[in-house]
């Protein structure tokens, strides 16, 4: 009898044990999900008393015990603030967390997307539509003015109307991706600074876009965009949301540096690095050192396209080639200064484009 009652205890003890856990456990889900209504409450509370609005109609929690899951129907946000009074809203915004590590969050805003917004002088709003295979967000929360942020976006579709509901713009892309942060070793040894380098990698397949106003010469469609950049001197306010003009951050002194770009985009095969800025009446200044390959094609899309003559153009290119041949360069590539300056795009001796200020 001792026997089985010793037998009995093993067995129910843990068993016990293990039920408490999990009521535990499930106290504490539920503390997560009173916690993240209430402090989501509190955020639209403020935020409307700053213009911007937010709204849904229906908060939900779910996944319980792997993960912890938020999902928001039908979001919507509109900032009375902006010149512009731009709308946003969509299907469905879910955001997820393991219990166990609430510094990371994954935001699946996978759509349909539905922008609406005023430009400068239009009598009604313009809309734009966004679908999506997929739209991924993930933040994780770090010291400093803000945590990384990383955004994937998979099979993206996006029209764009007028206000008379016309089509004027269609663009799409194979995937869409960014990476950034602010610099970790300057955030580190500068805990209190109001500017800080923003470290940011990006990179896109297969843009293309239809019915632009704009007819550009490489054609409509980019195969590859690559790029590792770092901004520099970004204000904390921008980072966390509150006042971002990249207008106002260009004129103070804020600069793109790149220091890897690959660029294909028709004819375009290009490797660079360097640095961009505007210069004080807002045009894009500053200098990139470019290697090109896929000459003939893009001598071609020049002469066609009547940016330069082609005896201009093969005279410039091939004594570029040779020089680039002494210095080390792959066969068939030249490396070739590109200058943007005073309103003009140089590509080595060439002056290919005029350039507008940008604001």
């Amino acid at each position: 009898m001792k026997f089985l009652k010793s037998s009995h205890l093993k067995i129910a003890l843990p068993t016990l044990l293990l039920a408490l856990a999990i009521f535990l456990y499930w106290i504490f889900w539920q503390g997560l999900a009173t916690q993240a209504e209430t402090a989501l409450t509190k955020w639209q509370t403020k935020e409307a008393e700053r213009g911007l609005i937010a709204q849904w109609e229906e908060i939900s929690f779910s996944d319980f015990p792997y993960r912890f899951v938020t999902t928001l129907t039908k979001p919507e946000l509109a900032d009375t603030r902006s010149k512009t009074n731009w709308a946003w809203r969509s299907e469905a915004l879910r955001a997820t967390v393991q219990p166990y590590n609430l510094k990371h969050i994954i935001l699946d805003i996978t759509g349909p997307h539905l922008v609406t917004y005023t430009p400068k002088g239009a009598p009604a709003p313009h809309a734009m539509t966004l679908t999506t295979e997929g739209f991924w967000a993930s933040h994780v929360y770090e010291s400093g003015p803000m945590g990384r942020l990383a955004i994937d976006v998979t099979g993206a579709q996006s029209d764009h109307f007028d206000e008379q509901g016309q089509v004027i713009e269609q663009w799409s892309a194979e995937r869409l991706q960014l990476h950034g942060h602010p610099a970790p070793s300057v955030v580190a040894e500068n805990p209190n600074a109001t500017t800080y380098p923003f470290d940011m990698a990006i990179q896109g397949k297969n843009l293309r876009w239809t019915q632009s106003k704009v007819d550009l010469w490489p054609g409509d469609e980019i195969q590859l965009l690559r790029m590792q950049s770092r901004l520099r001197n970004v204000p904390v306010h921008m980072m966390t949301g509150r006042k971002i003009s990249v207008e106002k951050w260009l004129r103070e002194g804020g600069s793109l540096a790149i220091s890897d770009l690959i660029l294909n985009w028709g004819p375009i095969d290009m490797k660079a690095k360097g640095e961009l800025a505007i210069d004080g009446q807002g045009r894009p200044t500053g200098k990139l050192q470019a290697s090109l390959g896929n000459l003939d094609a893009l001598v071609e899309a020049l002469v066609a396209a009547d940016v330069v003559g082609r005896k201009t153009a093969n005279l410039a290119f091939t004594g570029l080639q040779a020089l680039s041949t002494l210095q080390g360069e792959t066969e068939g590539r030249v490396r070739i200064p590109i200058v943007l300056k005073e309103g003009v795009l140089f590509l080595g001796p060439l002056s290919i484009a005029r350039l507008g200020p940008l604001f």
